[in-house]
């Protein structure tokens, strides 16, 4: 039987989507698919390098600027109108890239260009309804619209959470019944693969990862450095920066630019506390993992804000703003938290790849 080829698209937003395909290829590969990953920059690197055997293609990316200070919705409103264009244009180039090279499935996370008029095509993401704090409720009900309007040019929607009490998402995939053709799959973590080891070499008491965009990330790491040379605490700082930057050295904590994923999951394992922003692939991990955290959200990003706020309120753990960050006090109130629910032991991506699978090219 003729192999079922699958086109694997994440978004370029920081890494997170493409951490989350990780799981999502592996088990295309398992069920004998053959997979071209298609992105851009650091998204398709990281992938690259991850599955070096793999066919990959090069498609545009949203070219989103991200700022110091100031609102981040009105940053995403002024760029608004060219995220439409970019999204226009990704469309046209997948319909040419189709053209000359048939693929009989697509999964795109959270593309909006990726659909197809003849080949199935699934879009991941977990933000069905859009939450918006103060005055710029407003506009809720439009980009609700738009978002939806986008997804239901999509065969099928997957969430990346469970369709339980105990989700991740909350309100951004929960508010209410949907007409979208959606299915949750449960939690994607890029530490799927692994077997978690019983060594207790390299533990650390506080793994500091940091992650997103410049330049946010660089400003965390200068708020972050002062406050990490805890007496009697083993500390390591994973910068989120290509290997080949300058190292840093700072008493007393271990520092590392890069990881690859097996380096990071080992760190992680066998650390006591993590520290961490709150985006949604960090709490997808941070949940298969089992572990303690404190999260960080980057200052302006909404989805993030409301993210680190929920896992406070359901008591998974506790966060504070970038600019009040006081490590040992927070440190202090770990214990009072029960931590991330524990993942189900669920196959719903195997099925929802078979499905897939069996549907394409009939």
């Amino acid at each position: 039987m003729k192999k079922k080829s699958v086109l694997v698209a994440p978004l370029n937003w920081g890494l997170g989507h493409a951490t989350r395909c990780i799981p999502v290829i592996n088990e295309l590969l398992n069920q004998q698919a053959d997979v071209i990953i298609a992105s851009d920059g650091a998204a398709l690197k990281l992938l690259r390098q991850i599955f070096p055997d793999l066919k990959s293609v090069e498609i545009q990316g949203y070219n989103v600027k991200y700022q110091k200070g100031g609102s981040f919705a009105w940053a995403m409103l002024r760029q608004f109108p060219s995220l439409m264009e970019s999204i226009r244009k990704e469309h046209t180039q997948l319909i040419n890239y189709t053209d000359r090279h048939p693929v009989d499935a697509i999964i795109s996370d959270n593309r909006f260009g990726l659909w197809h008029p003849t080949i199935p095509a699934v879009i991941m993401s977990h933000q069905l309804y859009t939450h918006l704090p103060g005055i710029w409720k407003i506009l809720a009900p439009f980009l609700h619209f738009i978002n939806h309007a986008k997804l239901r040019k999509f065969k099928e929607v997957w969430v990346p959470d469970t369709d339980t009490f105990q989700n991740l998402s909350g309100e951004l995939s929960h508010r209410k019944k949907t007409k979208l053709n959606t299915h949750f799959i449960g939690w994607l973590s890029q530490f799927d693969n692994f077997v978690q080891s019983t060594e207790s070499t390299g533990k650390y008491d506080l793994a500091v990862v940091l992650s997103g965009p410049e330049p946010q990330r660089t400003v965390l790491e200068s708020l972050l450095l002062p406050q990490l040379n805890l007496p009697g605490k083993k500390v390591i700082l994973v910068r989120g920066l290509p290997s080949e930057y300058q190292k840093l050295n700072y008493a007393g904590i271990k520092i590392v630019n890069y990881m690859t994923t097996k380096e990071l999951y080992q760190v992680m394992s066998h650390s006591e506390t993590i520290v961490c922003r709150s985006g949604y692939t960090s709490l997808m991990d941070l949940a298969f993992l089992q572990k303690k955290a404190i999260l960080i959200p980057t200052p302006g990003q909404i989805e993030q804000e409301y993210l680190a706020e929920l896992c406070e309120d359901r008591g998974y753990c506790p966060t504070a703003a970038q600019g009040q960050f006081d490590l040992p006090e927070l440190l202090q109130k770990l214990p009072r938290y029960s931590g991330f629910p524990i993942p189900l032991n669920s196959h719903i991506l195997q099925q929802r790849i078979s499905t897939l699978l069996y549907k394409a090219a009939r």
